[in-house]
C-alpha cells in the first residue's frame, strides 16, 4: 500500500478548519505533539492495521521553501492577503502567464506582506508518503 496524505505543518500551517482545502483531518509523521484538534500520527496509524508493516515513510517536501512557512491563526489582515493572493491565481492560472520561478517570486511577495501561502498551488510538495506491505501470518 502506498499512502500519499499532507504534513499538517507544511500544508494547513496551524490553521484548522483548513484554508486551502476541505480536509477533514491533518497528518503528522513521528510526532507526538500537534496544534490540530483532528490530528494523527500516520505511521501509528497504518502500523495498527492488521497485518501491515511500515518499510518506508518519510516527509517529502520537494519544492517547498521553509522560510514561508507559517504557524499560527490568521489575522484579519493576512486572512484578507490570503484571499488576494488565491483570487489572483485563479485570474491569472487559467492565462498559463505564471511560470514557476514567477509563481515562487509572488508567494515571497505575499508572505512578506502577511500572507500564509498555499505552496502547494505551484510545484512544492507538503506531504508524508508511507509504504506498507502486508505480512503474511
Amino acid at each position: 500500500m502506498v499512502l500519499v496524505v499532507p504534513e499538517e505543518d507544511l500544508f494547513e500551517q496551524g490553521i484548522w478548519p483548513s484554508v486551502f482545502s476541505d480536509h477533514r483531518s491533518t497528518f503528522r509523521l513521528d510526532r507526538e505533539t500537534t496544534w490540530s484538534p483532528v490530528s494523527h500520527e500516520i505511521r501509528g496509524l497504518v502500523s495498527s492495521l492488521p497485518g501491515a508493516e511500515v518499510i518506508s515513510a518519510e516527509i517529502q517536501d520537494e519544492g517547498y521553501d521553509h522560510a514561508l512557512k507559517r504557524l499560527g491563526a490568521e489575522t484579519d489582515e493576512s486572512r484578507r492577503l490570503r484571499l488576494r493572493h488565491r483570487q489572483f491565481l485563479l485570474e491569472i492560472g487559467p492565462k498559463r502567464l505564471l511560470s514557476i520561478p514567477l509563481l515562487d517570486e509572488l508567494n515571497r511577495l505575499f508572505h512578506d506582506l502577511g500572507a500564509t501561502v498555499d505552496q502547494t498551488a505551484g510545484s512544492a510538495l507538503a506531504q508524508i508518503q508511507i509504504i506498507a506491505r502486508k505480512v503474511s501470518n
